[in-house]
């Protein structure tokens, strides 16, 4: 059940607030399991009974964990748990990939050798669901909190449905106090409201609109000019990040209308001036995930140049791997690994450049990285780099006729977007008015026509989402 599904926006999240709103706090928490529960159950119940298995599983290795005074007890239990999750996720997500592999590497010495692999469907949001749970199993063993004794909390966590299939990563310790006792207020309800109207309009306006020529060109470049090609991957790099970024500000939306604080997960990452700063901007929660929880256990940056630069391949190799079974995700990783330890090997000139060219540099990056991550293989990837980077003018009128004035528009408005300029333009508005005598009335009609606004784009949206029969997700696969 996609969060940009009919079903979800018109049926499922209006019975799940209008209950949480009506019944008693002390039972809010229960309902919100149950509507997790449900929310889950709809890609199969097969899937939830395994969820509900890992969460009783994780549960009691959590109480185990500390119990033990012996280290190395601890650390039996501690890799037992990590075995026990992250073995299930290379299952499903893995299985078919290393059997492919192997397969491949057979044939170069028997040519007939088949095999028959079973289809193994993935359960959706594993991959979040995952790194979820080991941040708790490891917090519980490093001694940052104490292991929760009420299983029905911990199953709140681990099924919590806003974050569930896309995140934001959520650590317990950022929100256990708020999972045993958070007041919800007419304020942060309306902000919630207004968060998750503008998240769903960035996804539905924005990311669909030039997805849609992302998809005509990228599928087939043979078809399509240089330039054509740029604007394919500079449309796909919109589509993922107002794709991503928009259902992430519908989670923190949600949360806010369950009286929840989740932290951010964007940060304006395509005006970055380099790498290195780039994924300080993008999907922080698995950015600074694989920082405390792989990056600084390894040693960070502490042992000299030669682990610093081994740690952070390490790191990226997986956090490609992370985000799918396919080589050309490893590929994407390491590229933004290598990256980085140039940005450190020569940060005395990186620090040198004008802010204009390391802008440059750092979206070049970004976008040739993007056609690996967007590939359907690294065959294909490489074959997309060669149309962007070895100029050709054939066909050079083909990609004319997905330039409509619609996408045009929405084309420019989320290269607008993707900088901090109407935030800094409302600021201004609000402290001209806060400079006046009216201040209070100003303040108050200025949230007023910012939420009549949200609640306008919203009912577009929806119109948008019932009419349009292209409606992906991209981070839906992870």
């Amino acid at each position: 059940m996609l969060f940009t599904s009919p079903i979800f926006i018109m049926i499922f999240l209006p019975i799940v607030v209008l209950v949480y709103l009506l019944i008693n706090n002390k039972f809010r928490n229960n309902w919100l399991l149950i509507s997790s529960i449900v929310f889950y159950s709809w890609s199969g119940v097969q899937y939830m009974m395994l969820l509900l298995i890992l969460v009783a599983v994780n549960y009691f290795l959590g109480l185990l964990t500390p119990t033990s005074k012996v280290k190395r007890t601890q650390k039996i239990i501690l890799t037992i748990s990590l075995v026990i999750n992250f073995g299930t996720l290379a299952f499903f997500k893995y299985f078919n990939f290393f059997i492919s592999n192997i397969e491949n590497f057979v044939h170069i010495f028997n040519p007939s050798f088949t095999f028959d692999a079973p289809n193994i469907p993935l359960p959706i949001g594993i991959s979040f669901f995952t790194f979820q749970i080991a941040s708790y199993l490891l917090d519980v063993y490093w001694g940052k909190i104490k292991p929760q004794k009420n299983i029905l909390v911990i199953a709140l966590y681990m099924t919590l449905f806003p974050p569930f299939i896309a995140g934001p990563i959520i650590r317990y310790f950022d929100i256990e106090s708020q999972i045993l006792n958070r007041k919800l207020n007419s304020s942060l309800f309306a902000e919630g409201i207004e968060r998750f109207c503008y998240g769903f309009a960035k996804k539905v306006l924005i990311a669909n609109n030039v997805g849609a020529a992302a998809e005509a060109i990228i599928n087939q470049p043979q078809n399509y000019s240089s330039p054509a090609c740029w604007l394919g991957i500079i449309c796909y790099a919109l589509q993922i990040y107002f794709d991503f970024s928009g259902y992430s500000d519908m989670v923190i939306g949600m949360g806010k209308m369950f009286g929840f604080t989740f932290l951010e997960n964007f940060n304006y990452p395509y005006i970055s001036k380099s790498i290195r700063e780039f994924w300080k901007r993008w999907h922080i929660s698995l950015s600074s995930w694989f920082k405390d929880y792989l990056y600084i256990p390894l040693g960070g940056s502490r042992n000299g140049a030669f682990c610093t630069y081994r740690n952070l391949i390490l790191v990226f190799l997986l956090t490609g791997f992370w985000h799918g079974a396919n080589w050309n995700f490893v590929a994407w990783g390491l590229w933004h690994g290598v990256f980085l330890i140039i940005e450190r090997v020569f940060s005395g000139l990186f620090s040198r450049i004008p802010s204009v060219l390391a802008h440059i540099y750092t979206i070049l990056v970004i976008l040739a990285g993007w056609v690996l991550f967007r590939a359907e293989s690294l065959e294909s990837g490489v074959i997309y780099l060669k149309y962007m980077f070895i100029p050709t003018l054939a066909n050079w009128d083909a990609h004319l006729p997905l330039m409509d004035i619609e996408f045009i528009f929405y084309l420019f408005v989320g290269i607008a977007l993707s900088a901090p300029i109407f935030p800094k333009v409302r600021d201004i508005i609000v402290n001209k008015c806060s400079a006046t005598r009216f201040a209070l009335a100003g303040s108050f009609a200025n949230t007023t026509l910012r939420r009549l606004f949200a609640l306008c784009m919203f009912f577009l949206s929806t119109l948008y989402m019932v009419s349009a029969s292209f409606n992906p997700f991209i981070y839906f696969r992870f």
